[in-house]
């Protein structure tokens, strides 16, 4: 019970703040609230590099993605789903982005250990599946389901950090717009994978 009343007590403080820097009008990036899965992939393979990466959405199912090979299962990947970049530097970009150096750092300062705890609870309520590709590599997924507050911003967007470990987000054509996690509330391990209601 205890625990409940500190986490409420953290999304309320986090929510205040950043409703008092939007009243500022600093705020210039659309920050929706969602239920969703979020889903983490790591495709394997015996000659190239793996490739890491992530993506938010209400309907994912395994039959639906196309196996034939890398790129055809990425595209089908990001087809369902909207990407997300690499939390870590993800967040803290698109913070610089939509609140401006000043807000961003003050931000930052009062909640410093705010997306290692996103992180680490999406982990915790993660449950995992493996699929096999065509071409014989092995994707292994994270999947969770999260109630919270998303950035949103077109795939264009420069507050977009991306990472040496994804393909090159601009040659998926599927791709059109990002979310980053900002403030997560609610964890739940998905009892099977459907499309949300």
């Amino acid at each position: 019970m205890r625990r409940k009343k500190l986490i409420k007590t953290f999304a309320i403080s986090i929510a205040i703040g950043i409703n008092s820097i939007a009243a500022s009008g600093q705020v210039h990036c659309e920050l929706l609230k969602k239920t969703i899965y979020y889903v983490s992939f790591d495709l394997r393979s015996k000659t190239d590099y793996p490739v890491q990466m992530n993506g938010i959405g209400t309907n994912f199912k395994l039959e639906q993605l196309n196996i034939e090979d890398k790129g055809a299962f990425i595209k089908s990947f990001y087809r369902e789903f909207n990407y997300v970049p690499n939390l870590f530097d993800g967040y803290r970009k698109m913070l610089l982005s939509c609140l401006g150096d000043s807000a961003a750092h003050i931000y930052m300062g009062k909640h410093k250990l705010a997306i290692q705890k996103i992180q680490n609870k999406i982990n915790i309520h993660s449950i995992k599946k493996k699929i096999t590709l065509k071409t014989g590599e092995v994707v292994f997924f994270n999947i969770a389901m999260i109630t919270g507050k998303f950035w949103h911003v077109d795939v264009s967007d420069t507050g977009i950090s991306t990472s040496s470990s994804e393909v090159d987000i601009k040659t998926i054509d599927e791709i059109k717009d990002v979310y980053v996690p900002f403030i997560i509330y609610d964890y739940k391990r998905p009892k099977s994978i459907s499309k949300l209601k």
